[in-house]
């Protein structure tokens, strides 16, 4: 079997995974708010973050993104403080113990089809998850079906952009294929695509067939389902096959590329199986940075690194990294300040990832750039790398790299 079509049962398996530890929260905007919190948000969160985080995936406003957290809160799994019953952006949300514990057993019984998934790809290799995961652990997991996402979406996107759809079509389809119906149609089309092409038998899915499975995961009905499936073909990605009913499948241009995502996916899931396996203690992740080879120096695998504000020259000071996210916005509710009428009050997150920083815009008026291009999901920012917010430009650079006015440490929040 390809390796692809191991990747993409996993992916499927990751959905059955879910609806048996949390069958009332069908929704996928339902799954980020759980990962969030009993992840980057374990030890608590403020509501804005989690509505950035939400809308960054699924664009939607403040008010829906209240009610699926509501739908979370009714089920006694986030505590609020205060614990009155309207939510604000600087309310502190943290899981409350339930919801840690259904989400420590539905990330190890994901754990063990991950690591099933990568011996599969690998064999005569196998892998074995440890019999409870670390918060750590737990976390590579999430990140592990985050990265995928995003790179699921930029590969939908370039196809879209390919078919010569507008701008403003794509990021509507965006926010489409976020939703448990489009993806369920997706990766059912991508799995039957690979079956197919391994039995040399081509004659699609029914679209009926489709419109079963999508009813038994969210309650959508059959018509719904059939108007989904025509945006899909409107989109480019799926084509009619001839035959008295229904039956669709993926385009030969998706089919390419798709294929080529979940293969470079896949060394993701071996590598992420490698680390599940090898059941380290937990431990503080340090923050590394992937050099390429020929200039990787070893005597710099345990610096610290800082956030230069380079400009404007007034605004000059360096910021210590920590494991510890950082916030960046106008207002004193964040953890970096930059004060100015182009900078929103929550305008991004910095977070350590994987051993990079990475940067995630939370829904800001005016964008935030790396190495001059806007990012629309999260986005490593390397060495020497440029982040622009506002008028205010920061690099990142090594401890002994500083000199001059920039020698000693200086608060977030102020000046040298």
């Amino acid at each position: 079997m390809r390796r692809e079509a191991h990747v993409i049962q996993f992916l499927l398996d990751q959905q059955t995974v879910w609806h048996a530890h949390f069958p009332t929260l069908r929704r996928r905007t339902h799954e980020l708010i759980v990962g969030y919190l009993c992840t980057k948000g374990r030890r608590g969160t403020t509501a804005r973050q989690l509505y950035g985080a939400t809308k960054e995936h699924f664009q939607l406003d403040d008010s829906t993104v209240r009610e699926r957290i509501a739908d979370v809160q009714c089920l006694d799994y986030v505590h609020a403080d205060p614990p009155d019953d309207r939510l604000t952006g600087r309310s502190i949300l943290t899981p409350s113990s339930a919801l840690s514990t259904q989400y420590s057993a539905y990330t190890h019984a994901l754990a063990a089809r991950l690591c099933a998934a990568a011996g599969a790809i690998t064999a005569p290799r196998s892998f074995t998850p440890p019999s409870a995961l670390t918060e750590r652990q737990q976390t590579l997991v999430h990140d592990t079906l985050e990265n995928y996402t995003n790179a699921w979406l930029v590969t939908a996107d370039s196809l879209m952009e390919s078919a010569n759809l507008s701008a403003s079509r794509r990021q509507e389809a965006r926010r489409r294929l976020m939703t448990t119906s489009y993806w369920t149609l997706m990766h059912r089309a991508i799995e039957a695509r690979h079956a197919m092409l391994d039995s040399r038998l081509d004659n699609g899915l029914l679209a009926d067939q489709l419109a079963v499975l999508v009813l038994a995961l969210n309650g959508q009905g059959v018509h719904t389902t059939r108007e989904h499936i025509a945006a899909l073909i409107d989109l480019g990605l799926f084509e009619r096959r001839r035959d008295r009913v229904l039956r669709i499948a993926l385009t030969e241009g998706a089919t390419r590329g798709f294929a080529a995502m979940l293969a470079a996916f896949a060394s993701e899931l071996i590598e992420a199986a490698e680390r599940l396996a090898t059941h380290e203690p937990q431990e503080e992740e340090t923050l590394r940075f992937v050099t390429p080879p020929e200039t990787a120096d070893p005597t710099l695998a345990n610096a610290r690194y800082h956030l230069v504000v380079t400009a404007p020259p007034e605004a000059a000071r360096r910021i210590p990294l920590s494991p510890a996210p950082l916030t960046v916005g106008r207002t004193n509710a964040s953890t970096v300040v930059l004060p100015d009428a182009q900078v929103s009050r929550n305008h991004c997150e910095l977070r350590l990832t994987g051993g990079r920083l990475m940067v995630a815009d939370m829904g800001s008026t005016n964008g935030t750039f790396v190495d001059g291009c806007r990012i629309a999901g999260p986005t490593p920012l390397d060495l020497d790398g440029e982040l622009k917010i506002g008028p205010f430009v920061l690099t990142l650079a090594l401890t002994g790299a500083l000199t001059g006015a920039l020698t000693g440490d200086t608060d977030h929040k102020g000046t040298k």
